[in-house]
């Protein structure tokens, strides 16, 4: 089957199928965004609003994160939410980039401008838990004993590491940077701090963090995906 959803002010991010073959979508949107009576969030919420006495040109609002799901057939929306920030002045954004379903329909997900991780029910009706992020998070992975693993880029030139590594990790600390090279626009000399990816295992509850480790070279590193086999092996890309 296939079907429109939304219209120009939403777009797509991140995909999910639940454990009934329901598929999850998440993204961004500016607004009328078909929700569903009793989400966790049918309104819009505006996050950047001009005070009276602001002079200039006042910026557009920005966008909301949303979280939807299809029944399996795709006839219908099971639920439909807004997951946004309502904090006036602050300029700040919502888009949720990476989105994974659990055996019970609960969905986790991260926010790539407030670097949350949150755990949305099997309704779309409450927020289970909500965590700030280790790092900037790319994709998630759950596996079969419900553990979250997260992956994507950390770090900073001048700030170093925000990576808390855990005791025996692959990798415990950033790769020194190599030789600036010509067409090649990475940082020569020193630690490359801020361009290491990283993989981090946190339990399902989000309250632990079980397992963390960097993974990268000399130049810019970022996780951009990752996969647990049937072994429970991991792969990151």
């Amino acid at each position: 089957w296939a079907t429109y959803f939304g219209d120009v002010n939403t777009s797509a991010a991140s995909i999910a199928v639940g454990p009934d073959g329901s598929p999850y979508l998440a993204g961004f949107s500016y607004g009328n965004l078909p929700t569903t009576p009793g989400a966790y969030q049918t309104q819009l919420q505006v996050v950047f609003t001009c005070l009276p006495t602001f002079v200039g040109i006042c910026p557009l609002p920005s966008p909301s994160g949303f979280l939807t799901k299809f029944r399996a057939d795709g006839s219908t929306l099971v639920y439909s939410t807004y997951f946004g920030l309502s904090v006036p002045t602050s300029g700040l954004q919502t888009v949720i980039n990476a989105l994974v379903v659990d055996p019970l329909g609960n969905a986790y997900f991260s926010d790539a401008f407030s670097n949350t991780i949150n755990l949305m029910n099997a309704s779309g009706s409450a927020l289970l838990h909500s965590m700030a992020a280790p790092a900037p998070i790319n994709a998630m992975a759950l596996d079969e004993e419900g553990n979250l693993f997260l992956t994507g880029n950390e770090g900073n030139l001048f700030l170093g590491s925000s990576i808390q590594t855990t005791p025996g990790a692959f990798q415990t600390a950033p790769q020194p940077g190599g030789a600036q090279v010509s067409g090649y626009f990475g940082y020569g000399g020193g630690a490359d701090g801020w361009a290491e990816a990283y993989v981090v295992k946190l339990d399902g509850g989000l309250s632990h963090v079980l397992a963390a480790t960097l993974l990268g070279g000399e130049g810019l590193d970022a996780g951009r995906s990752v996969a647990i086999d049937s072994t429970d092996r991991k792969s990151v890309v």
